[in-house]
């Protein structure tokens, strides 16, 4: 692990430039970005995407292994680095030495994204970890996917959430995706949690429906994670007026 990222964790603080310190109150977890290096070091992507740097902490642990892998180049999309981060990630990043493999876009996603699509922008993983409405989400990933090359890796943070789980299990039901893994492993939970909520959706419409569907499995596979990665395994051949139920 680099420098930087150890004494991140060890001290639970970012610093800025003129040396203020900021308390992390909601960090990537150690074992999530460990999680995400394990990705990138079996997929070796060439090029990729994050949306959302903040303080850089999750893009210091994949630019640890695109550097191993000799990827070329990551793109990152946040319009807030210089106003509500004040930099952190951009002073993270260069301290590390990972500045040459980095093109930051100051610019909302829902315009960076397009732009990117229209320059015929192509990548092999992506990190969603922006704007965490159900509906922006959906914006990103619908953007990603024009852009993920066949066998690319989409990842999402904090499936844990509502909003980001639901845009999980509808991605879950595009025939060119699966469930490649996920974080954590829930070895810690015991037995009749599983059992529980299995019977909760039993119990209720959304059994019959995911049932129905043949998505029962992968909806209580994915429930309650913190990151989970979908792999694209055939090209996106959907019919225009494609759709199931999530």
């Amino acid at each position: 692990m680099n420098n930087v990222l150890k004494q991140i964790y060890a001290n639970n603080v970012v610093e800025t430039v003129d040396g203020t310190k900021i308390k992390l109150e909601d960090n990537i977890p150690m074992g999530e970005g460990l999680f995400l290096q394990d990705i990138i070091n079996s997929l070796k992507p060439a090029n990729s995407l994050e949306v959302g740097f903040a303080y850089g902490t999750s893009t210091l642990f994949i630019c640890e292994s695109l550097e191993m892998v000799n990827a070329k180049k990551h793109l990152l999309i946040d319009p807030y680095q210089r106003t509500l981060w004040k930099g952190i990630g951009i002073k993270n990043i260069k301290e590390a030495g990972y500045e040459n493999i980095i093109e930051l876009i100051e610019e909302p996603s829902e315009l960076a994204l397009p732009k990117l699509l229209e320059n015929k922008t192509h990548i092999d993983f992506a990190f969603i970890d922006g704007w965490h409405t159900f509906d922006q989400t959906l914006l990103d990933f619908y953007y990603i996917n024009r852009m993920l090359n066949l066998n690319g890796v989409v990842a999402f943070d904090d499936t844990d959430w509502s909003s980001i789980y639901k845009v999980c299990c509808y991605v879950s039901r595009y025939p060119c995706y699966r469930v490649l893994s996920y974080w954590p492993e829930r070895k810690d939970e015991p037995v009749w949690f599983e059992i529980a909520m299995t019977a909760f959706y039993k119990a209720t419409a959304l059994y019959k429906a995911a049932n129905k569907s043949r998505y029962l499995e992968n909806d209580l596979t994915i429930h309650r994670r913190r990151c989970v990665a979908f792999q694209k395994v055939q090209a996106d051949t959907r019919n225009y007026d494609w759709f199931q139920e999530f």
